[in-house]
């Protein structure tokens, strides 16, 4: 499955940072290597799954990285944000500002949420497990 927006944006931040609201430049989101940030961790929000009215921690940690980007969204744009929501490295979770958002074509967003979603079931990546993100050309 080619992902070309998704693998860009994560690319992105992984090699060159990401700029805050201040313009300060961040080099601290989790990279695919080891070293030195370590790997992000799977969040299953078992809590959400019992009752529809409570908002799942995915969701804060989606609605804390997306709080800049343009609202309504131009038609058939996501806001992509990394570390992703599933993740205790989360916007919401963490608070210290290490995480970026992008827009990006709604279609690529989704598939490549879907092939994560495969990753983690055919790795068996289940609640806190450590994994990295390795962009392949």
């Amino acid at each position: 499955m080619r992902l070309p927006r998704p693998r860009a944006h994560l690319h992105s931040v992984q090699v060159h940072g990401h700029r805050d609201e201040d313009r300060r430049t961040h080099r601290t989101c989790p990279s695919g290597n080891p070293e030195p940030l370590g790997p992000i961790h799977r969040r299953r929000d078992r809590q959400a799954a019992h009752t529809a009215r409570r908002q799942s921690l995915a969701d804060k940690n989606r609605t804390a990285a997306c709080a800049a980007a343009p609202d309504p969204r131009p038609t058939s744009k996501d806001c992509d944000e990394y570390p992703f929501a599933a993740t205790y490295q989360g916007a919401a979770l963490e608070g210290k500002g290490d995480f970026h958002w992008e827009l990006i074509d709604s279609s690529d967003n989704r598939a490549e949420g879907a092939y994560r979603k495969q990753f983690y079931l055919e790795n068996r990546v289940v609640d806190e497990d450590p994994f990295w993100v390795k962009i392949v050309p």
